[in-house]
């Protein structure tokens, strides 16, 4: 590491053969999980959160119990942003506390014990939906799932476990398996964010693939000899469909504002070089152009109402969101969003959407309706038309805009002192007498 280190940063990505795997911790001290995390601290340590990387922010139980080691918040994953491009680092191993054995379209099946676990999860989709890079590069050793139980294969594993929310008989249980993560399967969150490019390793060979959008880049093994044409792995672990070549070389990314070069360098040993075959070659290339800008529409309900529609909506830039209303409980009514204290319009749809935007309505009592006050009175003045039997009603003062409805009913046996019929209503104004 110290001839590419002296000219270039180095970033460590986890990986199978570093030790740091979740299912060789054992409570104590004395496991190779725990020895691998103080080396590779002393010699070759991680970034760590601040003002320009992201990463964990909480103490690891399991760091804690050694005092030998310096950094106890896991350092495995993390990102920054260089330029217009984000680069984001994960570990798919230190979370995994019992290695898959097995992966069959029946029973026993356990690929849902690959995982990156809660915490690394939601800081993943934090920190791919905050950002508006025009290129986002994911880093990981192999896929949290693949085609089998080593974790191998590229996009035809992708449908698989927690990366694509399906068991290996191709059944959704995601909201069964994980369900509290919201942001769906890995796959899902990187389409949904846009994210350029997932880089892996693993399987020792290079192999380009594309699913949804998301290039699927499987890394060269760069100090191996293998110039077998296709290499025989590729089949073994499953790889189907897209550009494969044999080891051994690197990677070379060119990131300008408007595009990726994405160079395989060949690596031959002097002895191995011929009149086709050089060392340094471009053994293949190609070119990645940005995504479409996007930016995240964010509506909540405050107290006593709730949102109807889409929330949050991604939205590319200079676009428009969907419809949403925000609709109040029984008893309640809509005041206002919270960027918009004038216009009371309940429903809105954002347009020319050119930043992200977070907003919540809120709500209010509807206004106390009080009852008037009605008095009942008999006046007897007898029992013919010249001098009948009158009623006197009465009432207190109304509220603005509050009227009375009065209903005549049937007087029963003496039709000829209903001149109402029991049928008429008359409205009362406030303030007024009958």
């Amino acid at each position: 590491f110290s001839v590419v280190g002296g000219s270039a940063p180095l970033f460590l990505v986890n990986g199978n053969h570093e030790g740091e795997l979740g299912w060789a911790l054992n409570g104590t001290v004395n496991n190779m999980a725990l020895w691998s995390v103080r080396s590779r601290q002393l010699y070759y340590p991680n970034p760590v959160p601040g003002s320009f990387y992201s990463g964990s922010t909480s103490i690891d139980a399991q760091l804690s119990l050694d005092p030998n080691i310096a950094n106890k918040k896991r350092d495995s994953y993390y990102s920054w942003t260089w330029g217009n491009a984000l680069f984001v680092v994960l570990d798919p191993f230190w979370y995994t506390r019992s290695k898959p054995s097995t992966y069959s379209a029946g029973s026993p099946d356990n690929g849902w014990t690959w995982t990156l676990g809660k915490e690394q999860y939601d800081w993943f989709k934090t920190t791919i939906e905050a950002s508006h890079a025009t290129f986002k590069f994911v880093f990981l050793h192999n896929l949290v799932g693949g085609s089998t139980s080593e974790a191998r294969g590229g996009i035809e594993g992708a449908p698989f476990y927690e990366w694509g929310g399906k068991d290996f008989n191709g059944n959704s249980e995601w909201s069964t398996m994980r369900p509290t993560w919201t942001g769906g399967p890995i796959h899902d969150l990187m389409v949904a964010n846009h994210v350029t490019m997932m880089l892996h390793g693993h399987d020792h060979f290079y192999f380009r693939q594309e699913k949804d959008g998301v290039v699927y880049q499987e890394c060269p093994q760069p100090g191996n000899v293998n110039y077998n044409e296709p290499p025989n792995s590729a089949a073994d672990y499953g790889y189907v469909s897209g550009v494969v070549h044999s080891s051994s070389g690197h990677m070379r990314f060119t990131v300008s504002p408007t595009s990726v070069l994405v160079e395989y360098v060949r690596a031959f040993r002097p002895g191995d070089e011929t009149s086709l075959r050089h060392n340094r070659d471009i053994g293949y290339s190609y070119t990645l152009l940005p995504t479409a800008t996007t930016y995240t529409l964010t509506y909540t309900a405050g107290a006593h109402g709730s949102i109807d529609g889409s929330s949050p909506q991604i939205v590319a830039s200079g676009g428009s969101g969907s419809p949403v209303t925000a609709v109040a409980d029984a008893g309640y009514h809509f005041v206002s969003w919270s960027d918009d204290g004038l216009t009371h319009n309940a429903s809105r749809t954002d347009v020319n959407v050119t930043a992200d935007l977070s907003v919540s309505a809120t709500f209010a009592a509807n206004p106390g309706v009080t009852a008037p006050t009605l008095t009942v009175s008999q006046q007897l003045t007898g029992n013919d038309p010249g001098n009948t039997t009158k009623i006197n009603l009465g009432w207190g003062a109304l509220e603005s805009g509050q009227t009375i409805e009065l209903w005549r009913a049937s007087f029963g046996h003496y039709p000829e002192y209903d001149d109402a019929g029991g049928t008429a209503v008359t409205t009362v104004p406030p303030a007024a007498g009958w």
